[in-house]
């Protein structure tokens, strides 16, 4: 049998213990309190204590857009169902199902969900930048493709680019990224900063791809795929 990281999404988890087991018992290895981007391959939501459209958006920010998921959920009703499907649910099943068929359900999507999209946090990722520049990132390799064609970042350039993308959409502080250059010359710091970013908007083919909030930081805006 085939093994998937899941994350159980809810506000109760005391409902669910005889669910937990039994992925457990089917090799789905669920997670602890927090998703890990890099491991999670099948969200399961319970949309009774989640609201499903705050919780599409949070993924949005936080870059788990493209993990596919499962809704739970008391209520069976068309617009219910309707709803999930249209937030972009593989499925949605009751919430009080057997346990046994939750889990034989997420065996039969396994075998229709690509494993490259069950997988894709982990080595790579993709956004849109807001002039609609496409950006792949390797992040195996380090290696970054914009509209298809290779860039290339210095080794200071990506460990930079990843901060701002770790946080897309959020402003990440000046002394965070000063963090993330130690061991270059303390000497005019705030300018290797200023050049890094330069450089980096400069090669991503969009000005206002990096915003500068003035005083704090910078955030890397975007679209995650």
């Amino acid at each position: 049998m085939e093994s998937c990281r899941c994350f159980l999404l809810t506000e109760k988890p005391g409902d669910f213990h005889q669910l937990i087991s039994f992925m457990n018992l089917y090799g789905f290895e669920p997670q602890g309190e927090l998703p890990d981007k890099k491991e999670t391959e099948l969200f399961l939501l319970d949309v009774d204590s989640v609201d499903l459209k705050e919780w599409r958006q949070n993924c949005r920010d936080e870059g788990f857009d493209n993990i596919p998921f499962i809704c739970l959920s008391s209520e069976m009703g068309e617009s219910r169902q309707l709803g999930a499907f249209q937030a972009g649910a593989e499925d949605i099943l009751p919430r009080d199902f057997p346990p046994s068929l939750i889990c034989q359900r997420i065996i039969t999507l396994l075998r229709v969900i690509p494993e490259k999209k069950r997988k894709a946090n982990r080595n790579s990722q993709s956004f849109i930048l807001p002039v609609g520049n496409l950006i792949h990132l390797d992040l195996g390799s380090r290696e970054m493709m914009k509209n298809g064609k290779s860039v290339h970042l210095t080794p200071r350039e990506w460990d930079i680019f990843l901060l701002l993308l770790n946080r897309i959409n959020r402003v990440v502080s000046r002394d965070s990224i000063l963090d993330k250059i130690q061991g270059e010359s303390v000497e005019g710091t705030d300018r290797l900063v200023d050049s890094h970013i330069k450089n980096l908007r400069k090669k991503l083919g969009d000005r206002k791809g990096i915003e500068t909030e003035r005083g704090y930081g910078y955030k890397l805006k975007g679209r995650l795929l």
